[in-house]
């Protein structure tokens, strides 16, 4: 292995391991609009014409116009793994630490395996690859004062999509991986610059291709009422920037550079990885990889068996045609995207508005749980569950549907209960493994260019048609 030259990385150590055995119902991916009636683009005119790119923030948009995004009735595809559903895999979460003068910063690397074999001794294979699905990165600081060790706090969590066949063209899976893309906030503008055709001199129309590298989005990127505002937000501080010799091309490069997220492999564990293995940077790499990297995990790892997920005979599959399936799909993507921004893995809670005055309550059902023993998990549920009820739920409700849903949410799978505008109670059970190919960030080329068209159109009204002497509240 190569000489480490980096602190954080030559002092980065896997503290624990935890795989869990099983075999999970398929994952499937519904397909994002954005659209509105007239009623929806005037109300976004007449907000941003009054309170500036404020009108586009998510408790602006989750007021104003909820419904102007919306997941297909219809799954778009069923997502696709290494050899298939039908073999068990096994979920992964690797806890890591490191240090230096500043404090302690510790990562979740949560992911999945293409396969799941073990020896006699519950030994794993070593050529067994693990695909990393999420990470989360906290830090504890050190008080200068004292010397004392403080609480862990969020710094970073972020999904990573990761192409299974691209990645390593030695790898021989049987899978049919349809050409995918990002759609994240960036995408979509550098998708608006349609005249622009290299960025920092990397060519526009690859920096979304999911394919040579793990491509990573924000963890609340997965709510796709703020892939909307960031867009809008972005887009009209450039417009309306006080460099006049700039073209809207370059305005919006200029908000494409600034946009453009960290590469996975710009943390201590990838980084000690890259010393081993060129797949790192693609979020790929073997268990062998990883302990010729940090050495035997054997003593550090716990291997748990489970049949199925723990709701896989509940409810209706995730795949199932329906007005509120894809409503219980958008509900919980929203949500996962405040949870897991927070490190929070397994809790059931309830939202209604099913109230005397019509107000939205929320309760937590069963105690929540985090990978981060050392947060302030009541604090950190608490900020979960109202940013849950503030913009997540408004994207189901709409401000006219009477709506309850409820959802228990495990490391593996998720089941949603929902009653919809009196259509009667119905479930759906969601599975979590390789969750990142399913969120709005992720889509074909098709659906990121209708996308583009939708917004583009929607920048073109609003902000366009905005007087240039209005007064502007930044």
């Amino acid at each position: 292995m190569e000489h480490i030259q980096d602190e954080l990385t030559r002092n980065a150590r896997i503290v624990s391991i935890q795989y869990l055995a099983i075999k999970s119902n398929p994952l499937f991916r519904r397909s994002t609009s954005i659209e509105s009636g007239i009623g929806g683009i005037n109300r976004l005119e007449e907000n941003f014409n009054k309170y500036g790119h404020v009108a586009f923030s998510n408790e602006m948009l989750a007021k104003s116009t909820p419904g102007i995004v919306s997941y297909s009735s219809a799954p778009q595809e069923q997502v696709q793994t290494p050899f298939g559903w039908d073999i068990e895999k096994l979920v992964v979460d690797i806890i890591v630490e490191s240090h230096d003068s500043s404090g302690v910063y510790k990562s979740v690397i949560h992911g999945y395996t293409d396969k799941y074999e073990a020896s006699y001794t519950n030994r794993l294979d070593p050529s067994t690859r693990i695909f990393v699905d999420s990470v989360t990165n906290s830090k504890a600081s050190i008080d200068p004062m004292t010397n004392v060790l403080g609480q862990n706090n969020i710094v970073s969590a972020y999904s990573v999509m990761t192409d299974p066949i691209h990645g390593d063209q030695s790898l021989t899976y049987d899978i049919n991986f349809m050409q995918h893309v990002a759609i994240r906030p960036e995408d979509i503008i550098m998708g608006m610059a349609a005249n622009a055709t290299t960025i920092n001199g990397i060519e526009t129309n690859t920096l979304n291709t999911i394919t040579d590298a793990a491509t990573v989005a924000k963890m609340k990127d997965m709510n796709p009422l703020n892939n909307l505002g960031e867009v809008l937000t972005s887009t009209a501080k450039q417009q309306h920037s006080t460099d006049f010799h700039q073209s809207d091309t370059d305005r919006l490069l200029d908000t494409i550079s600034h946009s453009i997220e960290y590469r996975v492999d710009d943390q201590p564990f990838f980084r000690r990885l890259s010393a081993v293995t060129h797949m790192a940077r693609v979020g790929q790499f073997t268990i062998g990889e990883m302990e010729e990297a940090f050495g035997d995990t054997s003593h550090i790892s716990v291997l748990t068996k489970s049949t199925m997920g723990t709701f896989s005979m509940d409810g209706d599959s995730s795949g199932v045609v329906s007005v509120p399936a894809s409503k219980a799909n958008m509900f919980l993507d929203a949500s996962i995207s405040y949870l897991r921004k927070l490190d929070i893995v397994d809790i059931s809670f309830t939202v209604t508005n099913k109230t005397m005055d019509g107000s939205t309550e929320s309760m937590i059902i069963s105690p929540p749980a985090s990978n981060n023993s050392n947060i302030d998990l009541i604090w950190s549920t608490n900020m979960a569950l109202d940013q849950i009820k503030q913009f997540a739920f408004p994207l189901i409700a709409e401000g006219r549907y009477i709506v309850s849903v409820t959802v228990m949410l495990t490391r593996t799978d998720a089941l949603v209960t929902m009653e919809f505008d009196g259509m009667g109670t119905e479930s759906f059970s969601f599975p979590l493994l390789a969750y990142s190919l399913a969120t709005p960030v992720i889509g074909t080329q098709q659906e990121s260019d209708a996308i583009v068209n939708s917004v583009s159109g929607l920048t073109d009204f609003i902000l366009g048609s905005t007087n240039e002497t209005t007064d502007i509240i930044y």
